[in-house]
C-alpha cells in the first residue's frame, strides 16, 4: 500500500476532521438560525426566538451525531451500520424533536417551530451529506481503464434471455 495514500485516508477520517466538519455545520446552521429568529420574533417576540434557537440546536445536534455515527462506522469497519445509524440521528432526533414540540408545548408549535426544524434539517442535510463524504475511503481498487464492464463495453444482459 502506498504511504502517502495511507496518510490521505487518515486525514480523511481523524477526529480532527470530525470536529471541523461539525464546526463547519455550525457555521452553516448558525447564521441561517438566526436570520429565521429575526423573522421569527417579528412574529412570535421572545417565544418565535426561542423556537428558531430550539430548530437551530436540535438540527446541528441531529447532524453532528449523524456525522459521529459516520466517522464511527468507518472506524470499526461498518460503513453500512454507521450510515444506518447516521439516518436514525439524521432524521430521527429532527421528526421526534418536531413532534413533542408540537403536542407539548403550544407557544412554541404556534411560532411554528415544527416549520423551522424541517427548513433547518434541509440545509443540515445537504451540509452534512457533503461533509460524510470526507469520512468515506475513496475506492483503492477501481475498475481498470482498459477493462469492459460498462454498459457500451460489457455484455449485454439481455443478450442471454432467450426470445429477445
Amino acid at each position: 500500500m502506498d504511504p502517502q495514500a495511507a496518510q490521505v485516508t487518515e486525514q480523511r477520517g481523524s477526529l480532527k476532521s470530525l470536529a471541523a466538519s461539525c464546526a463547519i455545520l455550525a457555521g452553516v446552521l448558525a447564521p441561517l438560525t438566526a436570520a429565521i429568529a429575526v423573522w421569527a420574533y417579528s412574529r412570535s417576540a421572545l417565544v418565535g426566538v426561542a423556537a428558531a434557537a430550539i430548530a437551530g440546536g436540535v438540527c446541528w445536534l441531529s447532524a453532528c451525531l449523524a456525522l459521529v455515527s459516520v466517522y464511527l462506522g468507518q472506524r470499526l469497519n461498518n460503513p453500512v451500520g454507521g450510515i444506518l445509524a447516521g439516518m436514525f440521528f439524521r432524521m430521527g432526533l429532527p421528526l421526534g424533536a418536531g413532534l413533542a414540540i408540537q403536542q407539548s408545548h403550544a407557544p412554541l408549535a404556534a411560532a411554528g417551530s415544527f416549520l423551522m426544524i424541517l427548513g433547518l434539517y434541509f440545509v443540515a442535510l445537504v451540509v452534512e451529506t457533503i461533509l460524510s463524504i470526507k469520512f468515506v475511503p475513496r475506492s483503492i481498487a477501481g475498475p481498470a481503464s482498459g477493462s469492459s464492464g460498462g454498459a457500451a463495453n460489457g455484455p449485454s444482459v439481455a443478450s442471454g434471455v432467450s426470445g429477445r
